[in-house]
């Protein structure tokens, strides 16, 4: 176990999980103090709060976010300028960083395995100045999401597929230009098509593996896009994103790289967002790159 001085911070996002986050705050910190932790609760205010409260950290200090894949971003993004450890706790709907971390799902479970957790080195990527942890998509996958954070009713990750069906059946195809750079050299190519993701861990949307080669420590970006203008090269994709077996199809296409340029435009001639970790990160072109071993992970 690495050696910690024992104080630990719990980051509530009150609002997570639809409104599960907040209930289970007192059982987490009574499991941390029955591990020896000194743990304090800290009640975010806003995404600003949390980057803040985790940048103010110690180096030897864990913070725990209490929330979805958002508030573990925004909680991970202190962490790198602080130095801090980062144990994420699963109180989303999507909760899926956690998922790739191969935790369960469950938010006292993983709280119990951090009296033998170890630290472990992972990369960051990157968009302008803010930084993710998981996947960035722009195309079909953005969409979908944000739909999906517009509905409030549903607690769980259904609301994931409930908005990805909505979203098949009035998304039409988007024009792409992708360039990058990675251990192969350079390539660039533009085309009609769905979706472009960008993985660091390969897991977003409630359980998609949309890149599923992802290595959260191999200093490398893994980038799947899909092409096409029919509607069932862009049903058969989003339905095997879920085992991660649409890189099988003859439409889609995978490789690694360590900088990522991406334009987007729908039918319309507008720019499309990208959604990184659950949230809008930014507005294409975008350029996505990497921080190697940037962050400390504790679990």
């Amino acid at each position: 176990m690495t050696e910690l001085s024992g104080r630990a911070t719990v980051l509530v996002n009150p609002a997570a999980g639809g409104g599960t986050a907040g209930t289970s705050e007192r059982e987490v910190l009574a499991t941390l103090r029955s591990l020896g932790f000194d743990p304090e609760a800290v009640q975010t205010t806003s995404a600003e709060h949390a980057v803040a409260v985790a940048a103010a950290a110690a180096p030897d200090d864990v913070l725990l976010p209490l929330g979805g894949d958002g508030m573990i971003s925004f909680v991970a993004a202190g962490c790198v300028r602080s130095g801090a450890l980062l144990a994420p706790l699963p109180a989303g709907r999507g909760n899926d960083f956690v998922r790739g971390l191969g935790l369960p799902r469950d938010t006292l479970a993983v709280a119990r395995t951090l009296g033998a957790a170890a630290e472990r080195r992972i990369d960051v990527g990157t968009i302008g100045d803010r930084t993710f942890v998981g996947t960035a998509a722009i195309g079909f996958d953005a969409l979908a999401n944000a739909r999906a954070n517009r509905v409030r009713r549903l607690r769980s990750a259904l609301v994931y597929t409930a908005a990805g069906v909505q979203t098949a059946f009035t998304t039409r195809p988007i024009t792409f230009t992708v360039r990058t750079t990675g251990p192969d050299g350079d390539r660039a190519e533009s085309f009609a098509g769905w979706n472009v993701a960008v993985g660091n861990s390969g897991r977003h949307g409630g359980g998609l593996t949309a890149t599923p080669g992802a290595d959260l420590a191999d200093g490398l970006l893994d980038v799947v896009v899909t092409r096409g203008r029919r509607f069932d090269q862009k049903a058969t994709s989003a339905l095997l994103e879920r085992g991660g077996n649409h890189v099988r199809l003859p439409h889609v296409d995978g490789w690694r790289a360590t900088l990522v340029e991406i334009t987007a435009i729908d039918r319309a001639g507008r720019p499309l967002e990208v959604y990184a970790d659950g949230d809008p990160i930014a507005v294409a072109p975008v350029q996505i790159g990497l921080l190697p071993g940037a962050l400390r992970l504790f679990y």
